[in-house]
């Protein structure tokens, strides 16, 4: 005979949060590139240890243009976009070390930060 479970005994799915339950928040083959309208996001996150190293990290990122994240279709893309322009923040705040972090941003790029990570 079968038995049937009720909801509280099925196995909890992580599937709708974009969780493995073997790798975690990892993505197994995360995406590599963002659609073409994204290029300035990926050209500066794909060179982020230079730019700190050549102390133009800040510059080139107020000469970024504003990108609309609508165009952001697919939670593997978000996932990507987040995570450079989280790498992007990080190296804006400490190019010049401890002693000259800053501590505003530019609005637009917060702008783009907060609607990709929320």
């Amino acid at each position: 005979m079968a038995t049937t479970l009720t909801d509280s005994q099925k196995p909890f799915s992580l599937d709708p949060y974009h969780v493995s339950d073997v790798f975690g928040f990892i993505l197994p083959a995360p995406l590599t590139e963002l659609p073409p309208y994204y290029q300035p996001w990926m050209d500066i996150a794909q060179h982020v240890t230079e730019l700190i190293y050549s102390h133009t990290l800040r510059s080139h990122i107020l000469k970024m243009p504003l990108l609309n994240t609508r165009f952001l279709e697919s939670h593997r893309e978000l996932r990507l976009a987040h995570l450079a322009l989280s790498v992007m923040t990080m190296g804006y705040v400490w190019q010049e070390g401890e002693n000259d972090t800053v501590k505003v941003f530019q609005q637009p790029f917060l702008l783009c930060a907060v609607e990709v990570g929320s």
